[in-house]
């Protein structure tokens, strides 16, 4: 299930014995595209009014009622530390947070910002990062595949992109809120093809891209970018 990080912000997360609090953010590792956790607002019935509940105790979300299933009870989220992960003795960790509105490093210009995640809320990994290119774009917005992108550079800040500026015009548009349906994903999959052809052309700028690992489940899912 494909989820807006922007939609779920403000779910309730629910432990065995009720409800801890709601989103407000995630974790994410940079180089897998992983995401290592979320961060939940506790309302206050905490001293500590934020925590990071790691990936691996979530269960299933509802998005009929908006909630998130966890794994815990509320007696272990006071167990909890206080949210402080250090980020100097994890290099690829980042915040969502920090991350949203980061301008967009294309090979050969600066190309408007970060605008969201899209997550993979079965498997827990960022499938795409949606970027707003509006500024110089009309109607610039797109989503772009994990692979397709380079370094996070946080001093600049700045979200590397392995694209040039005609190649992100030729990346398929889409609407925020919009559905993102398989024929959506199917015609990303064949820009992608297309843009790996266009890369071996001798009047072409564009280099190709080496393949990112890719995050699957114990069955074969169907081909992601």
């Amino acid at each position: 299930m494909l989820r807006a990080l922007s939609e779920l912000k403000g779910y309730q997360i629910e432990a065995t014995d009720g409800v801890i609090g709601h989103i407000t953010g995630c974790y994410f590792d940079d180089d897998t595209w992983t995401v290592t956790g979320l961060v939940v607002n506790t309302g206050g019935w905490l001293a500590r009014r934020e925590v990071f509940l790691s990936s691996d105790l979530l269960g299933s979300l509802h998005w009929q009622t908006a909630t998130l299933a966890a794994r815990l009870t509320r007696r272990e989220v006071e167990e909890f530390s206080s949210l402080s992960l250090d980020e100097d003795q994890q290099p690829h960790l980042r915040s969502s947070r920090e991350v949203l509105g980061y301008h967009l490093q294309a090979v050969d210009d600066v190309l408007g910002h970060v605008d969201d995640f899209i997550l993979d809320t079965e498997r827990w990994v960022i499938r795409y990062v949606a970027v707003d290119t509006s500024s110089w774009w009309f109607g610039g917005h797109a989503l772009i595949a994990p692979r397709w992108l380079g370094a996070v550079r946080l001093r600049e800040p700045i979200l590397e992109l392995r694209l040039t500026r005609d190649a992100l015009k030729n990346v398929p548009r889409w609407m925020p809120g919009t559905p993102i349906t398989p024929e959506y994903e199917a015609r990303l999959i064949e820009y992608d093809r297309l843009r790996e052809v266009w890369s071996k052309s001798p009047q072409s700028t564009e280099a190709a891209l080496a393949p990112r690992p890719l995050h699957r489940s114990p069955v074969e899912a169907p081909r992601r970018l």
